[in-house]
């Protein structure tokens, strides 16, 4: 059983021991993504993301890196719609420099101009090569259809223009509206106690305060009926996405999706793999899969 623990400042702590294991990973899970985006800062939670990693109040942008792989560790972070994550996988004894690194640059990276500046190309580039790479463009287009005129419909990364324009003053309001502690999630598993992640989160993180409740532009009903779009492009293959309205991630039938997902494209033992792979050799790659959102959901298939 995992065990949780909510300090004063409204800190969420879970933990799930395992004590036959020599690793741990543990991870600051912000409750904030692209859909919480204003359309002027578009991307602004994925750069921020970027941004962290490059120095906190405590730690350099070299130091970071150190402390967590010169042991054996491993360190990284994502964003999707509704959460960022920094998260860690490190040798069980290196615990405690571990959590210090990851609370400082979640709670106090330093946010330059001159980073804010420079990181604005790596952005760009990689805006342009998932533009590049039809695979993951068709999702960006599917997501454009099913939630348009919202930011769930837009991409991630931001466009070029969005990214061109941010400043750090808008990272930094980001951070501070956002990457407040009862905004957080501590999340950790292996081999530690609940009593010692608790205690090591008291005395970093007891003294922040706590900030006001963060809010999101609501999804439902948006897409407003079928629609299709099509772009054509010179390369050798065709990638399609086919998209319906789904369940948020408190309906009970998402159960039942989950159960539909597995049956009809999930894996190779699937109806989708076994008709249109195996029996008649139409696509190598078809499957399914499906996304629970606070307040909407989709279920999609793709080839």
């Amino acid at each position: 059983m995992y065990k949780t623990d909510i300090l004063k400042n409204g800190l969420k702590i879970v933990t799930k021991e395992i004590k036959n294991r020599d690793s741990i990973a543990i991870g600051f899970w912000a409750g904030v993504g692209g859909r919480y985006e204003e359309k002027r800062i578009k991307g602004a939670a994925h750069f921020l993301e970027h941004i962290v990693f490059k120095g906190s109040a405590k730690y350099s942008c070299e130091e970071i890196k150190e402390k967590i792989e010169g042991v054996g560790g491993s360190i990284n972070a994502f964003t999707s719609d509704e959460q960022t994550c920094f998260y860690a996988k490190i040798p069980a004894k290196h615990i405690d420099r571990t959590f210090d690194v990851l609370a400082d640059m979640v709670f106090h990276p330093t946010i330059k101009s001159a980073d804010v500046n420079k990181e604005k190309g790596v952005i760009t580039e990689e805006i342009k090569m998932y533009h590049d790479l039809p695979q993951y463009y068709v999702m960006e287009l599917l997501d454009r259809l099913m939630w348009p005129k919202h930011p769930l419909g837009d991409s991630l990364a931001g466009s070029i223009e969005t990214v061109d324009a941010m400043t750090f003053k808008d990272l930094k309001g980001f951070h501070k509206e956002y990457y407040g502690p009862q905004n957080i999630v501590l999340a950790v598993c292996g081999n530690v106690s609940h009593e010692k992640m608790v205690c090591l989160a008291k005395r970093k993180l007891n003294s922040l305060m706590a900030t006001q409740p963060v809010t999101y532009k609501p999804a439902a009903d948006l897409n407003g009926g079928a629609k299709v779009f099509f772009e054509k492009r010179d390369i050798e293959q065709m990638h399609l996405a086919l998209g319906v309205r789904g369940f948020h991630e408190n309906d009970k039938r998402r159960y039942t999706l989950n159960l539909l997902n597995v049956i009809l494209g999930g894996n190779m033992s699937s109806r989708l793999f076994a008709q249109v792979r195996e029996k008649r050799g139409l696509a190598y790659s078809i499957g399914t899969s499906f996304k629970a959102m606070h307040d909407t959901g989709m279920f999609l298939v793709r080839a």
